[in-house]
């Protein structure tokens, strides 16, 4: 049985998975949420790490901090579906770059609320 917050919600964090984000833009990563569960997803955060794992950054940011030019975002969560997120990183920003290139490990975390069954 899921735990439940004061208003309901469940929190869910699932990995990315490998992505090489200098030469990929995008990915699909699976929630794994029932056909009614994932209609029922409210928030939605992801943290990528660098090749390096010296820097954590969320995918949504207006990152200065990973290398982006101020004001343009870092990427988003483009869409979610019955089955996956589907996360897109901008092209020229701090992702798209050789220091997120590795894909020998898991690229980073989505963290997701949503109304166990």
């Amino acid at each position: 049985m899921a735990r439940r917050d004061e208003f309901g919600y469940t929190s869910k964090t699932v990995n990315t998975g490998d992505w090489n984000m200098d030469t990929t833009d995008s990915i699909s990563v699976a929630h794994g949420l029932t056909a009614t569960e994932w209609k029922t997803i409210k928030s939605v955060e992801v943290i990528l790490r660098s090749d390096a794992d010296a820097k954590y950054l969320p995918l949504t940011s207006f990152s200065v901090f990973g290398g982006g030019s101020a004001g343009i975002m870092d990427g988003g969560i483009t869409g979610i579906d019955a089955t996956n997120f589907a996360l897109t990183r901008t092209a020229t920003g701090p992702f798209d770059d050789p220091a997120f290139s590795a894909t020998s490990f898991n690229r980073g975390f989505v963290t997701y609320k949503y109304i166990a069954d």
